[in-house]
């Protein structure tokens, strides 16, 4: 018994019955020679045969087997009795029988003589919705990028993804190219190999978006209320196993210890280790209890973070110059966690640690996510337009990130999660190249806004240098700069932000260039795994040594950058027939020959799911029909079943360009089309997933539908 019993009764076999009589070359001269001259030729035979049927060709028994299936027509209608027309002469209703027992006599020999030989499987391209699922796959992001393509002739049966049909025109190859063009777009090239990104990212900004938006991503999952904290404390003092998931367990141990201990019986500890021991017995009660305390906190902490005012040097120097901004950033960075010993009116070193342990686990912020341009002076705020960004350092007319997480790294992060974290902001620079384009724009900004750089001493560090990122190029600048400060009389302070931030600066690019080298043959590897997956089977040796020679070339001879040349790489694996296109290999001997695993598995894939095999489905040995199995059921229970519902579900039932279908009838809104839409895709996978029966198709009384689609019905 296969894995479903839907999924066999999916083929229907028909059994007939017949006489012994052999079809051989004998009965045929006896029988059906004479047959067809006394009672067919008449009509389907010349140059214009009756109904286009011409029957003249048949005067041996090996061209009537070759073309068995022509000869199901001539059965049916010698069943039927409409063949010879009434009209015409008759044949006694035994010798018709004894025709139509030769014919079915003849089709079952040839079924049983050619059981097992599913015979010739033609070569054919992938169907939109094919090749739409496997780019999916592939890349890890749904780009359909064959929403321009035309659309897929369906064959008799209605299905648009047989070999006939499935043919490729020179404007459809053109199509394809357009599409491999568009997927290379989408690459991504990060410190540890690549990735597609849900949108092309050929301008800077669409990479400072990809990239950006990954860290916002990480920052938005980690809880920072401290009246969710303050809350699962209380459950630990109850017992009460049921904490929120999304709170940092390291950070949680810390308040709890904080709360329930009894060190520190001074200032604001001792007064919310107070509050917090009159927490109510009902949870109710004790969530509002604790958004108190942490609205108690946020009143205790905020007289006790250190300030700090912004650089001024008298417009010699911009208030928005990088260093000034980046200055005064790290200021408040490094002292989220820190006490401002001024606000404290004591000398004592009890109370001064226990307002330190205080300021320590409740920092005034754990991050800061967004940043305008906090330099200007209380005039100039009300004039111009101070719009936050994200991930910003405060710069005018200026790129430039800036990392203020500390305090949630330190207090709210395990190692992995820590690590993870500083590899995104790792990637944010090289894939963005923000410290490059950050020094760049510093020496726009400073020959525009600032003017500090316009004196012929600067001529050198012109923004459109290509030179002008390298080492001795920054450090030249950084001299002539601090020269510049020191003899218009900047403060030491002012010396050392200048002096730090061209250090740091350097340090980055230099950084970012290092790592963005180390890369690129992790790069080329990742390619080359690339094409292994797309191909749906391992590589041959020449064909690496053909992507890498590729590679090279366009490195080399056509000067093409890293970027560009990976891009090409994936446009030339795209293009490949061995991608879109599905052949299975010619076997090495004569007779029927088993698919390979890899044939097999595409063969599975593309039934079941409408699209490429995973990575356990190509490494598992499905000849063995245990493993078979249970790869079908695995298959059969994971999403992406969805294909086999809409494709094969959807042609089959005729609804799968149901969503496409355009009326203006009242109340028949784009909610209630895409709800009737996904009835039966969902009615589709319940049945497979649920080993239901396919008559279920037919006589079932339950459906699966949404609100939308369950108000129309009035149920």
């Amino acid at each position: 018994m296969t894995p479903k019993r839907w999924f066999t009764a999916l083929v229907v076999f028909v059994s007939v019955s017949a006489t012994a009589l052999e079809a051989d070359r004998a009965s045929f001269k006896a029988l059906i020679i004479p047959f067809l001259d006394s009672y067919c030729l008449d009509c389907h035979s010349g140059d214009d045969p009756e109904a286009k049927f011409d029957l003249s060709g048949y005067t041996t028994l090996k061209s009537v087997v070759r073309n068995h299936g022509h000869w199901k027509h001539v059965l049916h209608r010698l069943e039927a009795g409409d063949m010879p027309p009434k009209k015409k002469r008759q044949p006694s209703l035994e010798k018709r029988q004894e025709i139509v027992n030769w014919i079915i006599t003849l089709r079952r020999q040839e079924a049983n003589r050619n059981a097992g030989d599913p015979g010739i499987v033609l070569a054919r391209r992938l169907s939109n919705a094919e090749y739409d699922y496997t780019i999916r796959d592939l890349t890890g992001v749904d780009i359909r990028p064959t929403r321009e393509f035309p659309i897929d002739p369906a064959n008799e049966a209605g299905f648009d993804n047989s070999g006939e049909s499935l043919t490729l025109s020179p404007a459809l190859l053109k199509k394809y190219l357009g599409a491999a063009r568009l997927i290379s777009e989408h690459l991504i090239l990060k410190p540890n190999g690549i990735e597609f990104a849900p949108y092309p990212v050929m301008t800077d900004t669409d990479r400072d978006k990809f990239a950006v938006r990954r860290i916002m991503d990480f920052y938005e999952n980690q809880n920072t209320n401290l009246a969710h904290y303050f809350y699962a404390a209380w459950q630990l003092t109850t017992g009460d196993e049921d904490i929120s998931s999304d709170l940092s367990r390291k950070y949680l141990r810390t308040v709890y210890e904080l709360l329930a201990g009894n060190s520190h019986q001074f200032g604001p500890i001792a007064e919310l280790r107070n509050e917090w021991r009159q927490m109510p017995r009902k949870p109710l009660s004790a969530r509002r209890h604790s958004q108190q305390l942490a609205e108690l906190v946020h009143r205790l902490r905020a007289p006790l973070s250190p300030q700090f005012e912004h650089l001024d040097f008298q417009r010699n120097i911009h208030r928005g110059a990088q260093a000034f901004v980046y200055w005064w950033n790290r200021k408040y960075r490094d002292t989220r966690r820190t006490l401002n010993r001024e606000a404290v009116q004591s000398s004592d070193s009890a109370t001064i640690a226990a307002y330190e342990k205080f300021c320590s686990v409740f920092p005034n912020l754990f991050l800061r996510s967004e940043r305008s341009r906090d330099y200007l002076t209380a005039s100039q705020r009300t004039t111009y337009t101070n719009t936050g960004r994200l991930l910003s350092a405060g710069l005018h007319s200026q790129s430039g990130y800036f990392r203020d997480d500390r305090p949630m790294y330190e207090l709210l992060l395990e190692p992995a999660e820590q690590q993870q974290l500083d590899r995104l902001w790792l990637e944010l620079d090289v894939i963005t190249r923000a410290p490059v384009r950050q020094y760049q724009g510093m020496l726009w900004f400073e020959r525009t806004d600032s003017e500090y750089l316009r004196s012929e001493e600067f001529d050198f560090a012109k923004p459109e240098n290509l030179k002008v990122i390298s080492e001795p190029m920054i450090e030249r600048l950084a001299r002539a700069y601090l020269n510049k400060a020191v003899n218009l009389g900047a403060t030491d302070t002012m010396i050392f932000a200048v002096t730090n931030q061209f250090r740091i600066i350097n340090e980055q690019i230099r950084r970012m260039e290092d790592v963005t080298a180390a890369a690129e043959p992790g790069h080329l590897a990742a390619i080359t795994d690339f094409a292994q997956r797309a191909y749906r089977r391992p590589l041959a040796s020449a064909e690496r040594t053909d992507l890498h020679a590729f590679y090279t070339h366009l490195r080399e001879q056509e000067q093409a950058s890293h970027q560009d040349a990976m891009r090409d790489l994936v446009v030339t694996i795209l293009m490949s027939p061995h991608f879109w296109y599905r052949a299975d290999p010619p076997a090495n001997d004569e007779g029927i020959q088993p698919l390979s695993n890899h044939a097999l598995a595409s063969r599975l894939s593309y039934f079941l799911w409408s699209s490429m095999p995973d990575d356990q489905l190509l490494q598992t040995d499905l000849q063995q029909p245990a493993n078979l199995a249970q790869q079908t059921q695995r298959m059969i229970n994971t999403p992406r079943i969805r294909g086999l519902a809409l494709e094969f579900g959807g042609n089959w039932l005729e609804f799968r360009h149901f969503e496409n279908f355009k009326t203006a009838a009242p109340g028949f809104t784009t909610e209630l089309q895409q709800a009737m839409f996904e009835e039966p895709i969902r009615f589709f996978v319940d049945l497979a997933q649920n080993d239901r029966s396919v008559l279920n198709f037919l006589y079932d009384h339950h459906t699966l539908i949404d609100s939308e689609l369950a108000k129309f019905y009035g149920l």
